[in-house]
């Protein structure tokens, strides 16, 4: 990932690390701490103000497909292709995981309290969780098709 200056278009750091492609970046709202997702099962969390790798979460062995800084917190939001959707601390303990996902978890958002979590995933089902206990309110499957119905 690169940074760059947008009022003068000067590249401020090169953030290198990640051994295969970024999925997702997020900023934190105080600007100062970025993270990113790699296709190689790491998260980097950057300090912007010195360009420097903060921490690097290991232990995933498929894809980060997806984070999102909860408001100003040093929690963050993240999806894998493992199935997981779980809140993680900078340092990369999980705060929460959010169950009911058994495939490849494309995406998922939350609330700027971290209240209410949304995911997707290729199952096809959008889940909507409490983000405080961590239970489900509300799976909406996808709905059935021509195709669905052909392969029963």
């Amino acid at each position: 990932a690169k940074i760059w200056e947008v009022k003068t278009g000067k590249k401020l750091f090169s953030l290198e690390g990640h051994t295969h492609q970024v999925m997702d970046v997020d900023l934190k709202p105080d600007m100062r701490t970025l993270l990113s997702a790699g296709a190689d099962g790491i998260v980097k969390v950057w300090n912007l103000v010195t360009g420097e790798a903060k921490y690097t979460i290991k232990g995933y062995t498929k894809e980060i497909t997806s984070l999102q800084f909860i408001g100003y917190e040093s929690r963050f939001l993240a999806t894998t292709a493992e199935s997981h959707v779980r809140f993680l601390d900078e340092r990369g303990r999980a705060q929460r995981s959010f169950s009911g996902t058994a495939d490849f978890m494309n995406s998922a958002a939350s609330t700027p309290d971290g209240a209410i979590v949304v995911a997707g995933g290729q199952d096809g089902v959008l889940r909507v969780w409490n983000g405080e206990d961590g239970k489900l309110i509300k799976d909406f499957p996808a709905p059935i098709t021509a195709a669905k119905v052909a392969k029963k």
